[in-house]
């Protein structure tokens, strides 16, 4: 039976979903096979774990930019998906910027999401349509399955006093902690670079046709 284009289009959708469904799979087998030459030391401080949670934030950050450039209609949107990138990217070095900004550390770079929600109020008239189109795009579905991992598994489960509750004789509740919070947080980190990548597809590429 020849199928349709809106049939061949669904169909495309469910292949490519299930792609990145594997390649997440892949991406946190790839970890484990990782951590067994890095052992302890996988998850210190700019260990394997945090280099590549800022090797994916930069990719998506640059990802969500180049967008931004080829895409007009969406271009605040992405700026501020961009800007928020840039946040976290800022976030994941609190350590680093605690030592050489003692003052202020890591809270200088609220002002990216600042600037990029100036530039969001400034086009506010344009910007209901773009967000209704992402809203109902695999993209947001994605970028809503980066924040289920990333707050309630990342943050909630991955929370000191919790682990302590529940796991009372733990030797190393802070390792432990890290250790869920940080593997959380790299898979959320992961989906949110797959979801760039959908944006194009789903919104921009598709639209161009």
């Amino acid at each position: 039976m020849k199928l349709t284009t809106a049939q061949k289009w669904i169909l495309f959708n469910c292949l490519r979903q299930a792609l990145y469904f594997f390649l997440c799979i892949l991406f946190t087998l790839s970890l484990r096979i990782a951590a067994t030459y890095f052992k302890a030391e996988t998850f210190k401080e700019f260990g394997l774990i945090e280099n590549l949670q800022l090797t994916l934030l930069a990719l998506s950050g640059v990802a969500f930019t180049y967008l931004s450039v080829i895409s007009q209609k969406f271009r605040p949107l992405l700026i501020g998906l961009s800007s928020l990138c840039v946040f976290a990217f800022c976030r994941e070095l609190d350590s680093f910027f605690d030592v050489h900004l003692p003052v202020i550390s890591w809270k200088f770079c609220y002002i990216f999401p600042l600037i990029a929600g100036i530039y969001f109020f400034k086009k506010r008239k344009k910007v209901k349509n773009i967000l209704l189109l992402f809203c109902t795009s695999p993209a947001f579905y994605m970028m809503c399955s980066a924040m289920i991992v990333f707050i309630p598994l990342a943050q909630a489960i991955g929370n000191r006093g919790f682990i302590s509750t529940v796991l009372p004789d733990a030797h190393d509740v802070i390792l432990m902690r890290r250790f869920i919070e940080e593997s959380a947080e790299i898979l959320a980190y992961f989906l949110i670079l797959l979801s760039s990548i959908e944006f194009y597809i789903s919104l921009i590429h598709k639209k161009k046709k």
